[in-house]
């Protein structure tokens, strides 16, 4: 009888790999998932989703990022039973996926959305409650694989709904400018350095002392003085338009040109 476990029982002889042979289950209770190193022909993790009766399978070269936005390559396999999340131990030689296997990261996991869908579709949202895991992640499938190899999806660490809202940075734009020419260091514009040349009262001049290499950092001094904050536009020849600060660091001596670093943010 062919079942969702058809493929994982003819790879394997039970007789020799220690690995459990298992059967599809009814569901009961919370949806499991387990990830297990595996130090077969090359290192990787398997990435296992309790889902209807069966583990749906990825193996991920580089293992789970918790950084958001990361995206690492999963390529799924085929289903693996149930008992499998609990498997640790060796893959004798000779027989497929040999190999060590421990168990790195185990827990539940939560579809958002209806999972079956997620998995035809190629966009599978889940959140996972685990002992290393926690938080939300997406598998999204690269290509359709029409031909029943593998098929290769990313897995993604998303952002916290819970996250708060990044600060709304205030538009340079509604800044009144005093001279509708703005001077500028290097071809960056400084917007606003009428109002704070008035605040500073000491500072001088701007000139610039270097400029890296990178086309989002520059380096600027000043003669003499203190300036607090200079607000940045570069406008690039797209028409897009990077903003940035520049920030003094130290109090200047008499005649000693200071440096400022500018990081600019897109």
């Amino acid at each position: 009888m062919q079942t969702s476990l058809s493929t994982y029982h003819r790879k394997r002889d039970f007789a020799e790999t220690p690995e459990p042979e298992g059967r599809v289950l009814r569901r009961r209770g919370n949806l499991q998932y387990v990830i297990q190193r595996h130090e077969a022909r090359s290192l990787h993790y398997d990435f296992r989703l309790e889902l209807d009766g069966v583990l749906k399978s990825w193996a991920v070269p580089k293992g789970p990022s918790e950084r958001v936005g990361d995206r690492r390559l999963a390529v799924q396999v085929e289903d693996h039973p149930v008992a499998y999340a609990g498997f640790e131990g060796d893959i004798p030689p000779g027989q497929y996926g040999s190999g060590h296997v421990d168990i790195w990261d185990r827990g539940t996991w939560a579809p958002i959305g209806d999972p079956r869908a997620g998995l035809r579709d190629g966009h599978l949202k889940f959140e996972l409650t685990g002992d290393r895991l926690n938080g939300r992640w997406v598998l999204i499938r690269l290509k359709r694989d029409t031909k029943g190899g593998k098929e290769n999806w990313l897995l993604i660490r998303e952002r916290p709904t819970d996250a708060a809202a990044p600060r709304k940075r205030a538009s340079i734009r509604s800044r009144k400018v005093a001279d509708a020419a703005k001077p500028e260091v290097a071809g960056v514009a400084i917007s606003n350095a009428e109002r704070v040349i008035a605040d500073g009262g000491v500072f001088t001049a701007i000139s610039v002392s270097e400029k890296r290499r990178s086309a989002n950092c520059c380096v600027a001094a000043t003669s003499a003085g203190i300036a607090r904050v200079i607000i940045l536009e570069r406008r690039y020849a797209d028409g897009s338009v990077s903003i940035g600060t520049l920030v003094k660091t130290e109090r200047p001596s008499t005649n000693r040109r200071v440096g400022f670093a500018v990081a600019v943010v897109t």
